[in-house]
């Protein structure tokens, strides 16, 4: 028994400060990555590429908010391009099961969907996972969407779009401060609030929206003559305003 615990005394004797070595080379290298913009580079290149895509102009650290020039991922089912993507996260708030994003936005994203067989018909019923943590993006901007089908673009244009996203385990809140909407000669500006009030069956919800739509063009199907048949044409009413601009100005003559 003695000559067991001598054997381990120097079994632990030598490997002790190898094991000890090896944990500081582990955690130096893991601080490498997330607190050095080298690591940080390095890391986030290699993960994408071998995910088939490719990363460039990585700017920034894990820790203190990171900034990708271009993302770029190719999967079967969609394309992705991201341009100038900037990602913020409060690393601190893991500690109180909390995932807090101070802002993710990014100046232009494209999606280009790609057809896929449809997946076998499932009539289990959905349940939401139990969440472990709580999710909060304070801000979530995107200052162009392009989305194509079978590299066909969609007619639909989306720009400027601001919102935040709040996620519980009993409900979830999304609020668009700012989403701007295009289509042929439509433009709209909307904003609202979008909030599960229980994530699951029967899915109560509530939503408010406000919209902000105009034309330019005259046969637009917003312009009121689609609705009000009656009203004078343009050139009508501007004559009928100059003729009543004349004549108030003949009566204040002396």
């Amino acid at each position: 028994m003695n000559k067991l615990l001598r054997r381990l005394g120097r079994l632990a004797l030598w490997t002790g400060p190898t094991l000890v070595l090896l944990l500081a080379v582990i955690a130096g290298f893991v601080y490498w990555v997330v607190a050095s913009q080298p690591g940080t580079r390095w890391a986030l290149e290699t993960g994408v590429r071998l995910a088939g895509g490719s990363a460039l102009s990585v700017q920034g650290t894990i820790i203190d908010g990171v900034q990708v020039g271009a993302l770029k991922v190719s999967t079967p089912a969609v394309n992705i391009d991201l341009a100038d993507l900037d990602i913020q996260i409060d690393w601190p708030a893991l500690r109180d099961k909390r995932v807090h994003a101070r802002n993710i936005s990014a100046g232009r994203l494209s999606l280009d969907v790609l057809e896929t067989e449809p997946a076998a018909a499932d009539d289990t019923t959905f349940e939401w996972p139990v969440l472990p943590v709580t999710f909060s993006l304070d801000r979530v901007a995107l200052g162009e969407l392009n989305v194509s089908l079978n590299h066909q673009p969609l007619l639909v244009k989306v720009n400027h779009l601001d919102a935040s996203l709040a996620l519980t385990q009993k409900d979830a809140q999304l609020v668009f401060r700012r989403v701007a909407v295009g289509q042929h000669d439509i433009e709209a500006d909307v904003a609202g609030e979008f909030r599960l009030m229980a994530l699951a069956d029967p899915w109560p919800f509530s939503l408010v929206i406000e919209t902000k739509a105009k034309s330019q063009t005259p046969d637009s199907v917003l312009c009121a003559r689609h609705f009000l048949p009656d009203l004078p044409a343009a050139a009508q009413a501007a004559g009928t305003v100059k003729s009543v601009e004349g004549m108030s100005t003949r009566q204040r003559e002396p």
